[in-house]
């Protein structure tokens, strides 16, 4: 992985998005933790009024998260200008009213990406996956909501899309720890 944290990790990472004979496919995957649920045990700043957090009370790790997040957007556009394909993976909604934490893709610079026409929100459930834990029963499966965003493209998202097959005697959640 790469510490996009450090400066000259950004201005790398951002000269090799505008090479015209670089690599076409760039896969992110942020770090999630200051975005995950388990920051409302964690007395996590982060508001629907405040993405970003409270800044006379922000945590360390939400500075953290609020530096990657904008890197990672910056990242983003600019590969999408370069006609390259970013895919960037973190967390997704829960279908559960009041369950979800706030998530990246709440903060200014994600929430302008997904507003753009040419990106799209590929919504993959890890149990759609068969995704479980070692040792876990053969109807145990992982129910992590996760969102792909990537530039618009219908079969991609045809192909990775996936989707909760229902609870059931064979389909039941585990929780994923973090």
């Amino acid at each position: 992985g790469h510490d996009v944290t450090r400066r000259e990790v950004q201005q790398r990472l951002l000269t090799l998005a505008e090479e015209v004979d670089g690599h076409v496919i760039w896969l992110m995957a942020p770090l999630c933790q200051s975005f995950s649920n388990w920051m409302k045990l964690n007395h996590g700043t982060r508001t629907s009024e405040r993405p970003e957090g409270d800044p006379t009370r922000l945590l360390a790790q939400e500075k953290i998260g609020n530096e990657v997040a904008e890197f990672t957007a910056k990242l983003f556009t600019v590969l999408l200008t370069a006609g390259k394909m970013p895919i960037v993976e973190n967390s997704g909604r829960s279908s559960y009213k009041g369950f979800d934490y706030v998530k990246i893709w709440d903060t200014m610079w994600w929430k302008s990406i997904l507003m753009r026409d040419d990106v799209m929100i590929v919504d993959v459930k890890m149990c759609g996956y068969s995704k479980r834990p070692a040792g876990a029963a053969d109807n145990e499966f992982y129910y992590k909501p996760t969102w792909l965003i990537m530039p618009k493209c219908e079969g991609l998202r045809l192909q990775l899309e996936r989707q909760c097959p229902g609870l059931s005697d064979e389909h039941k959640h585990i929780r994923v720890g973090g």
